[in-house]
């Protein structure tokens, strides 16, 4: 990160309330609300109506082909743990043969 905004983001999350650090407590749930958020150097220049009305052009934007385009995620394989063990009939069928004899 880059040391000057690292110092800004710092103090955005230890601004002092009445000696208590703002991560002991909800942020945006002090006296002047999210304004307080709002208002710290971190986010000078920031033009919070575009945002709020969604005029603002994206910073990140990714190329999908489809609303359920997963390609850009990495894959990983199916677990064995997830899916059960394998069934073998033939074994449980040994298995529990005797299961009923006792009733």
């Amino acid at each position: 990160m880059i040391p000057y905004l690292a110092q800004h983001f710092y103090s955005l999350l230890h601004m002092p309330v009445s000696s208590v650090p703002l991560l002991l407590l909800r942020a945006g749930s002090l006296k002047n609300g999210a304004e307080d958020i709002k208002k710290h150097k971190w986010y000078r220049g920031l033009n919070w109506a575009a945002l709020y009305n969604k005029q603002m052009e994206a910073f990140i934007t990714c190329n999908v082909k489809s609303q359920d385009d997963t390609s850009l995620f990495d894959k990983y394989t199916d677990s064995v743990e997830e899916s059960g063990p394998l069934i073998n009939p033939a074994k449980d069928k040994e298995l529990f043969s005797t299961f009923d004899e006792d009733f």
